[in-house]
């Protein structure tokens, strides 16, 4: 006898799947358009003039909870080549037409080279020659931008800042005794792990170096000069040999607990870091060790202070004193300014002008050269200073939403509330500006038409006065200086064909003609 076959009992378990895949799509839905909300949108990209460079995932598990530390550094060592060919003005440069990579993988898997990338330009300029638009071909170097990430996992992000291509993978340490900042050199990349320093190498990620440290870490690990530097646990400040591994660290005792990671001149081995006791402490790390000096700063400097050149830091204390501090051996405070409000963060360097959030939520623009403030009042609701481009301050609120200020004025330019900052990558060294979001998703924006990167500087107003002043000769005075009248000129020679041979006036009022006449008379004058 044929059986037939019912889905009547399973019906209750049908529902239930449709149930739960219905509800599974909306979540995935639900994300991806939570996910779209967290980074720019593509309209309020080019409302600010600028455009998307990339967007990438980063590798780590937990989105942007579950990063420890994110650092940008240029690698001037190893800039990139690129073979161009421009218009040819007589202002110079004009528009690029075409532009190659030297190391670009050619079909063998190799870099072309200077020769070929040349080749490639030549026949470009062969097609426009059509044009006649008069071309040539240059060079140009520009310098390596990598994106580090390091993650609560261990896992070691290498990127390119400029692309978002993956340059390595690599994982290191052990997760459970945790992980600090990160430290990057053109060599080396160093973090702690626990009571380690774990130092790699920047160019494949390979481990090189694993060192037990003598003293605990407080915050994670630095570079500066020729040594690891990392603050400790117990009032103090300790470094590991970075490079000769014959040479001894070195653990100096200071007042106070640091707090924060010290902060490097950009082009020097100075640091500078605030402690507890209310000091902020500068150590030269250059060849010799040395402790510059301390400053005895009003009130606790307690967000990190932010480096410009000439030997410059910038920093605020939780009286509401903000400083602007030269390195020199006997430190030279620029200027010092009291605005009357608890500074607890770091501040931005930004347009030539030093910004800084208080802990009321108050934007502060203070000018670099001397500390006055550049707007008539302070911007209210301001949680931190993401990054700027142009003349745009990009922020974040106290509600967490996202705006933008005129950095000239302190105007509101633009608020977007749907857009949320997961994490902070502020960028110091480049005109680029970043955004995580809570997933890991990375976005990279550029002005408009900028290909290629720029590097931030700040010019230094010392600089300008070192400057030696053109030499003038300085105009003759006939004018004479106590009152008589100028000089009549001399009066001719007699005989100007011979000035030697000529009979002249006697000045002692014998006539002319060389009379041999005693102009005194014949008498003796002493009665002889």
């Amino acid at each position: 006898m044929k059986r037939s076959f019912s889905l009547r009992p399973f019906l209750p378990l049908l529902k239930l799947s449709t149930a739960l895949l219905l509800a599974a799509s909306l979540t995935l839905v639900g994300q991806s358009a939570c996910f779209g909300q967290r980074l720019m949108s593509s309209q309020t990209v080019q409302r600010l003039g600028l455009e998307q460079a990339w967007q990438r995932q980063l590798r780590v598990a937990d989105g942007a909870s579950s990063i420890v530390d994110q650092k940008l550094h240029v690698h001037t060592d190893r800039p990139i080549e690129y073979v161009e060919l421009v218009e040819k003005t007589d202002e110079g440069e004009g528009e690029v037409f075409f532009r190659i990579n030297v190391q670009q993988q050619g079909s063998n898997g190799k870099p072309i080279g200077e020769e070929e990338a040349k080749r490639l330009a030549r026949r470009e300029q062969r097609f426009m020659a059509r044009t006649k638009i008069p071309t040539e071909i240059t060079k140009r170097s520009v310098p390596r931008i990598y994106l580090y990430t390091l993650a609560n996992n261990g896992t070691v992000e290498c990127r390119d800042a400029e692309t978002g291509a993956p340059v390595w993978l690599s994982q290191h340490g052990t997760p459970s005794l945790g992980y600090g900042g990160l430290g990057v050199d053109n060599e080396y990349l160093t973090f702690t792990n626990g009571a380690n320093i774990i130092q790699i190498d920047v160019l494949n990620g390979e481990p090189m170096v694993t060192d037990r440290t003598k003293n605990t870490p407080l915050f994670g690990s630095m570079i500066a000069g020729d040594y690891v530097v990392y603050p400790t646990v117990r009032d103090g400040i300790a470094g590991e040999p970075l490079r000769d591994i014959t040479e001894v660290g070195f653990s100096d005792i200071v007042q106070g607990l640091a707090n924060h990671m010290p902060s490097k001149s950009p082009h020097s081995a100075l640091i500078a870091w605030g402690t507890d006791a209310g000091y902020v402490y500068v150590m030269e790390l250059s060849g010799k060790r040395n402790m510059q000096f301390r400053l005895d700063t009003d009130g606790v400097v307690s967000g990190q202070p932010v480096s410009a050149q000439g030997n410059r830091f910038f920093f605020a204390s939780s009286v509401g004193q903000v400083y602007c501090l030269r390195a020199t051996r006997s430190g030279d405070v620029v200027w010092n300014r009291p605005y009357g409000v608890p500074f607890f963060k770091p501040g931005y360097l930004f347009d030539d002008a030093a910004f800084f959030v208080s802990d009321y939520g108050q934007l502060f623009a203070l000018e670099q050269n001397n500390g006055i403030s550049r707007w008539e009042s302070s911007v209210g609701g301001i949680d931190r200073v993401l990054g700027g481009l142009g003349q745009h301050l990009y922020v974040r609120k106290t509600d967490q939403s996202f705006a933008v200020i005129d950095s000239k004025t302190g105007e509101l330019v633009l608020s977007d509330p749907g857009l949320r900052v997961g994490k902070m990558l502020v960028n110091t060294v480049t005109n680029r500006f970043y955004l995580v979001s809570n997933q890991g998703s990375v976005q990279c924006l550029r002005p408009a038409g900028s290909k290629l990167p720029t590097l931030v500087e700040f010019k230094d107003s010392a600089d300008e006065s070192k400057k030696k002043p053109e030499f003038t000769k300085p105009p003759v005075n006939n004018t004479d200086p106590f009152g008589l009248s100028t000089p009549a000129p001399a009066k001719p020679m007699a005989n100007p064909t011979d000035p030697f041979g000529a009979p002249m006036d006697d000045p002692f009022g014998a006539p002319a003609g060389g009379d041999d006449k005693d102009p005194f008379g014949d008498a003796d004058p002493f009665g002889n």
